[in-house]
């Protein structure tokens, strides 16, 4: 995430905090922390889960663990926060089994409030503010993935099916990824509309090969969707070069640029913070 004038990357496998400058990307230092993941921010902390079941706070000055949660559940991914409270994923344990639950923390203290039932496996978590998404993967097999939105009183609502998101302007573009009965692939790429309630295709998707993350910039509107690249022998190469590929908010091609290997996070320059 980007808060502040720095850029903090959670680099779960080194077990590193990494922190640079957002604007330059020189690097500024790094937290020691067991296999950190996902990240929110709010008055001067950086909120980091891990694979430790565990929720640190991070003073942005320090680059210090000033806090720590006791353990809320297994491998922890995403987090959000909203008002005085985090919400974070409890995704799955290290048994690959599924947890249904997003866990509600004061962000005073890191104590726990309570927790919320979702659908199993959650692991994104965004917010407009008022509400927040949550995006369950499921169990990839008799449950499905899926999008709901948690109101101000903490009530879940689904919405529609997708595997990965990103909210902008009343809008969540998503890409819902299922198995059909012969295990192959099906995946739709939509966009649903929280003020009419309405779900429609947001494009075809025909130019990505294998989809890594979708992105939508709150400050220009345009929706980016990553792809892993091709390998020789003509499937998906899940080691070498992936691409990006940019579309208006009407689903029309814009520019499609040469990225890394699986390019699966987006973070924006924004006047105010935004968690993807």
């Amino acid at each position: 995430i980007i808060y502040g004038s720095k850029m903090y990357i959670a680099t779960t496998d080194e077990n590193r905090l990494e922190v640079v400058n957002a604007t330059t990307l020189e690097s500024l230092g790094f937290v020691t922390m067991t296999s950190p993941r996902k990240l929110a921010a709010a008055g001067g902390k950086v909120f980091v889960t891990s694979y430790m079941g565990t929720v640190c706070g991070i003073d942005t000055t320090r680059l210090e663990i000033v806090a720590e949660s006791e353990k809320i559940g297994g491998n922890l991914e995403g987090i959000v926060v909203r008002g005085q409270y985090l919400y974070v994923c409890n995704a799955w344990n290290s048994d690959y089994t599924y947890n249904n639950n997003v866990v509600k923390l004061q962000i005073s203290d890191l104590a726990k409030v309570k927790d919320i039932t979702v659908t199993c496996n959650p692991v994104r978590i965004t917010t407009d503010g008022t509400d927040i998404y949550v995006q369950s993967t499921g169990n990839y097999a008799d449950v499905l993935p899926s999008i709901q939105r948690l109101d101000a009183a903490d009530q879940i609502t689904p919405l529609c099916q997708g595997t990965y998101m990103s909210y902008v302007s009343h809008k969540i573009y998503y890409i819902s990824m299922t198995y059909d009965e012969n295990r192959n692939t099906i995946t739709r790429y939509g966009v649903y509309d929280l003020l009419k309630g309405e779900d429609a295709e947001f494009i075809a998707g025909e130019e990505i090969l294998s989809p890594c993350a979708i992105a939508a910039d709150p400050n220009s509107g345009i929706v980016y969707v990553s792809s892993y690249g091709q390998g020789a022998m003509g499937g998906i190469d899940y080691s070498g070069a992936g691409y990006i590929v940019a579309y208006s908010s009407d689903g029309t091609m814009l520019k499609k640029y040469d990225a890394g290997v699986a390019p699966s996070v987006f973070v924006f320059q924004t006047s105010s913070y935004y968690a993807q």
